[in-house]
């Protein structure tokens, strides 16, 4: 069997064949329409449209199965931090020309954070990029601002979650995380001194929306022995100011 073959016979297979059944001209598609575009066998249709129902991919109604709330909100999402790149990478990229040290732009998800964008050179601290990659957030200087600037849910769910130690600097009490966070809304910058990852340290800055929530964070990071983050904490403030001035002015 082919690869193109094993990946329609898969669960994610069935599931891209159909919502590739939904279009501006069929909004409601009934199951007997879902079998015939699919071509798929009923039972299996019907199996993997109800557990889609039940993730809120798909929703029922009286003319047939509905794309569901989920998948409106990823779209949504994803619109929110195409909007957020775009707005940040021209900050990131004079930010690194002046720090010549590696900018990440990162994104909340749930407890952690999101690598997003990076902009580095060959002083970068980092073996590989990280672009892609997760992290808890609770011990990255990204990831303090992320929740600093978030609902208060946020830091809850957070320490309910664990405070597990990457380093001997990870912050593991829930006091004193809290107390950390206070400081990071009022300073407007987070700093993580190896908390995250041993010899790295780094400072962030958050980019809001117009309701003054984060929908990203900036920072650069580098090597403890060479980066001084009070030194750089204005200009990530101010880069990440002027991203925040552009999402506002683009916000819909």
């Amino acid at each position: 069997m082919s690869l193109q073959d094993e990946v329609s016979h898969s669960l994610l297979g069935r599931v891209d064949a159909i919502l590739a059944a939904f279009d501006p001209n069929n909004r409601a598609v009934g199951l007997a329409c879902l079998v015939a575009r699919t071509g798929l066998p009923k039972t299996t249709v019907y199996r993997t449209a109800e557990h889609m129902v039940q993730l809120g991919w798909l929703h029922r109604e009286a003319g047939g199965y509905v794309v569901g709330v989920r998948l409106s909100e990823l779209a949504s999402l994803a619109t929110v931090r195409a909007r957020v790149r775009d707005a940040s990478l021209p900050f990131m990229e004079d930010l690194y020309a002046a720090t010549r040290e590696t900018v990440h732009l990162a994104v909340l998800e749930d407890t952690h954070v999101r690598y997003a964008e990076e902009v580095a050179g060959h002083l970068s601290a980092a073996d590989s990029s990280r672009v892609g990659r997760r992290m808890p957030a609770y011990c990255t200087a990204a990831g303090k601002v992320l929740i600093a600037f978030s609902p208060p849910e946020v830091l809850e769910r957070v320490i309910s979650r664990g405070l597990l130690p990457r380093t001997p600097a990870t912050i593991t009490s829930p006091q004193r995380l809290r107390a950390a966070i206070v400081r990071v809304r009022e300073k407007g910058v987070a700093i993580d001194y190896q908390e995250c990852e041993q010899g790295l340290t780094s400072v962030a800055a958050p980019v809001l929306d117009a309701d003054f929530n984060a929908v990203g964070a900036m920072s650069v990071s580098g090597s403890q022995q060479r980066l001084r983050p009070e030194r750089l904490s204005s200009a990530v403030r101010m880069a990440a100011l002027g991203a925040t001035r552009v999402v506002r002015r683009r916000s819909p």
